[in-house]
């Protein structure tokens, strides 16, 4: 019935263009709010990122797009969700009263 666009996006997260594949003059090798290169695709599996569901013929007023965190595709984790989850890690590193056990499950190494 419709499909989605193809959304840019910048390595830090911000949203440049929702509907990219109409050409949108909003397009841009990288952010105006923080300089980043900009992504179109899953850097593990080239798929599209998904922007806005259209339908034929219908308009759609107050549309706010939702910044996805995996692909769809693939499920790994966009750049902006993988550098979210490497701060976490490296918080978890720092946590004196976390053993070394635990640490280890979460992905963290001890001898940090």
């Amino acid at each position: 019935m419709g499909e989605y666009g193809g959304t840019q996006i910048c390595l830090d997260g911000h949203t440049i263009t929702y509907n990219y594949e109409l050409g949108s003059p909003l397009q841009a090798k990288h952010c105006r709010k923080c300089g980043k290169e900009t992504i179109t695709q899953c850097l593990s599996c080239n798929a599209a990122i998904r922007g806005k569901y259209n339908i034929p013929n219908i308009i759609t007023a107050g549309y706010k797009y939702e910044l996805p965190n995996l692909c769809h595709e693939c499920g790994q984790p966009y750049p902006w969700t993988q550098t979210l989850l490497d701060n976490a890690v490296e918080i978890v590193a720092l946590d004196e009263y976390l053993d070394n056990d635990d640490k280890e499950i979460i992905g963290v190494n001890p001898c940090i």
